[in-house]
């Protein structure tokens, strides 16, 4: 996201012992000199919104609706209002992004994920939707404005490959490892981000079925085909060998 450029944060809170975190938090915190570059929201009245709709129209690629929807929706105060995040999705949000995304404004998403971890409680699938169900609706309703205008940065999204792939590589490297990207596995329990990552980046793949995803998925997703697919991570040394 270039300097300058206004940026609508769709973002969640994730309660942690010592404070009550979210991705706005995060940036506000660990990199503040990069947020104080942006003219940021979390909240808007609709005569903002339709003022900020307008100037995307007329500067293209200076406005982001950012979607970080990962659990319970709210978000920090609103530097300009001061009034506190909102604490839950409700319509009027949904309109306003829509709104923005209808006028030009890309939709920035932080992983493809469409749902939290399965739980099951007496037998019955309890799941709350992840970040990659929000931006399937935001994209949807931006339609046809977000076709080709939409960047989802976690591992199986469209830019995963450079934003956390290679990086996390990176970090292997620091530690001593001078090999290729065929020498690397991505192991993960999710076809469509994990294996869906791994096979983009040009790595081997292993799929362990101890998660989320499961074998019988596999046709819905013809681009994330694993190397290999074990029960679980315990069985990795014995495929090493």
């Amino acid at each position: 996201v270039p300097p300058a450029s206004r940026i609508y944060f769709l973002d969640s809170i994730t309660q942690l012992p010592t404070l009550v975190d979210s991705c706005t938090a995060t940036i506000q915190r660990t990199i503040p000199q990069t947020m104080s570059q942006w003219v940021w929201r979390t909240d808007m009245n609709a005569t903002e919104i339709q003022a900020w709709a307008s100037y995307s129209v007329v500067n293209p690629g200076k406005t982001f609706v950012v979607n970080c929807v990962d659990g319970q929706v709210g978000d920090i105060a609103d530097p300009v209002t001061g009034k506190p995040g909102y604490k839950d999705w409700n319509y009027a949000l949904f309109s306003q992004a829509t709104w923005l995304l209808l006028n030009g404004a890309t939709l920035v998403s932080s992983a493809p994920d469409l749902n939290s971890p399965p739980v099951y409680i007496n037998g019955a699938l309890i799941e709350s939707p992840g970040p990659g169900t929000v931006h399937a609706m935001l994209s949807a309703a931006g339609f046809p404005k977000t076709v080709n205008n939409t960047i989802i940065v976690g591992k199986g999204g469209n830019q995963g490959t450079k934003s956390t792939m290679l990086p996390a590589v990176e970090l292997l490297r620091a530690q001593g490892f001078n090999g290729t990207l065929s020498e690397v596995a991505m192991v993960g329990d999710t076809l469509y981000t994990d294996i869906r990552g791994g096979v983009a980046a040009g790595m081997k793949t292993i799929f362990v079925l101890s998660g989320v995803s499961k074998p019988s998925e596999q046709g819905y997703f013809p681009d994330a085909v694993p190397t290999c697919t074990l029960p679980n991570v315990g069985f990795i040394p014995q495929y090493g060998n």
